[in-house]
């Protein structure tokens, strides 16, 4: 009789503690599987959502924080013209040649490197209304220039979909002054 008690006591803690373990569900946040079914049940759902969503921007500031940190002196100007987002670096010690500008998923890297030692580097989150699949960069005067079109022209209303993800790593292709002026 002991034998068949703890048998079945065996048998009732062991897949709690295999089976009902936390999983990570991005962004550092976790949760608890049997939890998720019962906010289910509950009709919780926006307010997980609002927590994991608010826990990621969490983490992401944190990273951009660390990142623009590294860099001795504010080095990045934002401006929002009348065709053109865009972002403004200022370089001056650096030659062109060591300039890389990437963007994947609205994220924006820009990096300069030495010697196969990064320089500079810099993250950002672009916003979404701009075309991150649309850019260009050029380099004068140890100023570097990041261009992106915007999705819609400026000051009009519109109104907001979901978004398909865009996972592709995009190489921003860098272009001439002139060319940009459109003298070329």
């Amino acid at each position: 009789m002991y034998r068949l008690f703890a048998y079945a006591l065996l048998l009732n803690i062991i897949p709690g503690h295999f089976w009902h373990d936390k999983q990570k569900h991005g962004c550092g946040y976790s949760y608890d599987h049997r939890n998720r079914i019962q906010q289910k049940k509950h009709r919780h759902q926006e307010v997980s959502d609002f927590e994991r969503l608010s826990q990621c921007v969490k983490t992401a500031d944190r990273i951009l924080k660390t990142s623009c940190t590294q860099s001795p002196y504010s080095r990045t100007r934002e401006f929002l013209g009348v065709e053109f987002y865009s972002l403004k670096y200022n370089l001056q010690e650096f030659p062109e040649n060591t300039i890389s500008v990437k963007v994947k998923n609205r994220v924006i890297y820009v990096r300069t490197t030495q010697q196969g030692i990064p320089d500079f580097t810099d993250l950002r989150i672009l916003p979404q209304f701009v075309n991150s699949t649309d850019a260009a960069w050029y380099f004068d005067n140890g100023m570097l220039t990041v261009l992106f079109s915007y999705k819609n022209k400026p000051k009009t209303e519109v109104a907001l979909d979901c978004v398909e993800i865009d996972n592709k790593l995009i190489v921003v292709a860098k272009m001439t002054l002139l060319k940009f002026l459109g003298k070329q």
